[in-house]
């Protein structure tokens, strides 16, 4: 299984961020490995693995996507990702993993509490199975 990087060399505002959201990827990425979840790198953070080797010094999210038909896979999830400390709630683009001891952050398209930085995760890789 591949590793998450853990570090960052962001200064400022951001360091913080960064170092939440690289818990939270080791994390998630450690459930979805152990449940068979296929899932990718994608958007702003796939360029910045390749552009930055790791998160976009100012990004504040994380994008995964998971294959459909593991969606059910996913939101068996929920329970092991509680005992780390995440939760996942449902978002306007799929699902949203963030840590409590993230910032308060209001989901304005679901008018929903939840905290920042997060982890988004699209259930849409299903057009890319066959290449995989």
């Amino acid at each position: 299984m591949k590793t998450v990087k853990e570090q960052s060399s962001v200064q400022g505002p951001f360091r913080k961020v960064h170092k939440l959201l690289y818990q939270m990827l080791r994390d998630l990425v450690m459930c979805l490995a152990l449940h068979d979840v296929k899932y990718a790198a994608v958007n702003g953070t796939l360029i910045s693995a390749v552009r930055h080797k790791g998160i976009i010094p100012w990004d504040d999210d994380v994008d995964l996507a998971v294959l459909d038909v593991d969606e059910v896979k996913l939101l068996q999830l929920r329970k092991p990702l509680e005992e780390l400390g995440l939760r996942m709630v449902r978002s306007w683009i799929g699902y949203r993993v963030f840590s409590p001891l993230g910032r308060f952050k209001k989901d304005y398209y679901l008018s929903q509490d939840e905290s920042y930085p997060f982890i988004d995760s699209f259930p849409t890789l299903d057009q890319f199975q066959e290449k995989a």
